[in-house]
């Protein structure tokens, strides 16, 4: 069954598959978004959709097989179904770890020296002085950085090297000017990761949409799929979870669970 796609006048797009009455749209996005891979990755699993809806109009109508031999003949393409939209998800999953290292890397401050220990001194000098400065002075100072991030960039260095995370206000204040400042210095680079970063969330939204809809049609039971998922030999399958709305912490539990009913099988 052909899958159709009607770009709307609102900017968004609806996609159908013929005669099935299972639609679903998805919103409009810049350009550079739209091209890039990610954001495209759920119409494979919109494909695989349409692939088992065939498949299953197949063997419903044959005659020969019985309701019990129609089911288990569907059952590998139902499982395939499943398998490929915790692929897709798991794909861009992976896509996202390694956008964020790119992004760590694009921000980082320049790391010390192995064995520059005046450097280190200096910014732990640097930090007992801004301990020690009275709140207000320290406002003071961020507020200037905030004006200029090209002011007080020692300060900022000494705190961002901190051995211990700082986490209080102030120091989130420095982190944000610091980023705000790679960035401008690398406006491309930080360019193209926002469009990469939309572009796995538009991806994602499709995906689940999909997956939503592909649960529902392979007849398998939510808890069965969790079951095959935490156990699956696929690594983009097994870290595609989150396309049916499972947590980590639910598929760390049922690893285990399968892992002690496992232990407990071969006694």
């Amino acid at each position: 069954m052909p899958i159709i796609t009607t770009n709307l006048d609102d900017g968004s797009t609806r996609h159908q598959i013929e005669g099935t009455g299972l639609t679903f749209a998805m919103p409009a996005a810049e350009s550079l978004v739209l091209v890039d891979n990610a954001a495209r990755h759920y119409l494979s699993a919109l494909t695989e959709l349409d692939e088992f809806i065939g498949h299953r109009s197949k063997v419903s109508s044959d005659a020969h097989l019985s309701p019990v031999g129609r089911e288990s003949k569907l059952r590998p393409y139902a499982e395939k179904l499943i398998d490929r939209q915790a692929q897709v998800w798991g794909s861009l999953a992976g896509e996202e770890v390694r956008l964020n290292s790119t992004e760590a890397e694009l921000l980082a401050p320049p790391a010390l020296d192995n064995g520059h220990t005046v450097m280190g001194i200096e910014d732990s000098e640097v930090r007992s002085y801004w301990r020690g400065l009275p709140t207000g002075d320290r406002m003071k100072i961020l507020d200037q950085m905030q004006a200029d991030p090209e002011r007080h960039t020692r300060i900022a260095l000494a705190l961002l090297r901190s051995p211990i995370e700082l986490i209080d206000h102030e120091a989130q204040m420095v982190r944000a000017v610091w980023d705000a400042r790679q960035r401008a210095k690398n406006p491309e680079k930080a360019m193209l990761i926002d469009v990469k970063r939309k572009a796995i969330e538009y991806g994602r939204r499709g995906a689940a949409q999909v997956a939503s809809m592909a649960l529902v049609q392979s007849g398998i039971k939510a808890d069965e799929v969790r079951v095959r998922l935490a156990t699956h030999t696929d690594e983009m399958a097994r870290n595609g979870f989150g396309a049916f709305g499972f947590s980590a912490q639910q598929m760390q539990r049922e690893r285990l669970l399968q892992q002690q009913l496992a232990a407990a099988a071969r006694k």
